[in-house]
């Protein structure tokens, strides 16, 4: 008699991390959906056996600065789909990814292309890239202001009024939910605050920024500050 074995077939499929981003993607703190085009390239989906497997994406953060990215997706299209079937042979595969809000550093993660024939019937995976993101931090506004209440009566009033923070700045408001940093309270009732400066006033001096009329809610309105 004839025994004939057929094997389960699963080439792995592939793509190559483009050459111009080998050196890291760099973003700016608090930027959204920020399009990076062309971050890999060559993708194939396995041999012929394999055109109707599903192909798709998953990341993973490896070490740096802990949840530095909120959101990162890959696509071939306009749709912004994290779904690469949608992509042809051969086709540039590009990215869209939004830091985490108030976050900056560096991060180094795994990105994996799956195919819907994973591991299950004995395939493989297609090779990992790993794909290094820093995320340059804005300039910082020193703000120092004096609050008017009784700390050794009402702490915990004085410290949830400084939950909320609106202001303008020269070009624009801005409106904060909640502090990015602040520090403890001294005896005098002052308190630092650095907040992130959003945008310049001066074209032709790029290193130079005006905020004025800061506010915090709820409560009496603290003293003004600029800085040039």
């Amino acid at each position: 008699f004839l025994l004939i074995r057929v094997l389960p077939v699963n080439d792995p499929p592939t793509l190559i991390l483009s050459t111009s981003w080998t050196e890291g993607i760099f973003l700016q703190e608090n930027s959204v959906n920020v399009i990076q085009m062309k971050v890999a390239t060559n993708l194939t989906g396995g041999g012929w056996s394999e055109d109707q497997d599903m192909m798709f994406f998953s990341w993973k953060q490896m070490e740096g600065e802990p949840d530095l990215i909120r959101d990162m997706r890959f696509f071939c299209h306009v749709s912004l789909v994290d779904v690469a079937s949608f992509c042809s042979k051969g086709e540039d595969v590009n990215l869209v990814v939004t830091p985490t809000p108030f976050k900056f550093g560096q991060a180094v993660f795994r990105v994996t292309l799956h195919d819907s024939g994973g591991v299950q019937n004995q395939g493989r995976d297609s090779t990992t890239l790993n794909m290094t993101i820093r995320v340059q931090s804005l300039p910082r506004l020193h703000l120092a202001l004096q609050y008017p209440c009784d700390l050794d009566k009402e702490f915990a009033s004085c410290q949830s009024s400084l939950n909320v923070i609106e202001g303008l700045s020269c070009d624009g408001g801005y409106d904060w939910k909640t502090m990015p940093s602040r520090s403890p309270w001294f005896e005098d009732r002052f308190q630092d605050f650095y907040l992130p400066v959003l945008r310049a006033c001066n074209a032709s001096l790029p290193n130079s920024y005006r905020f004025s009329d800061f506010t915090f809610f709820p409560g009496e309105a603290a003293n003004s500050s600029s800085i040039l």
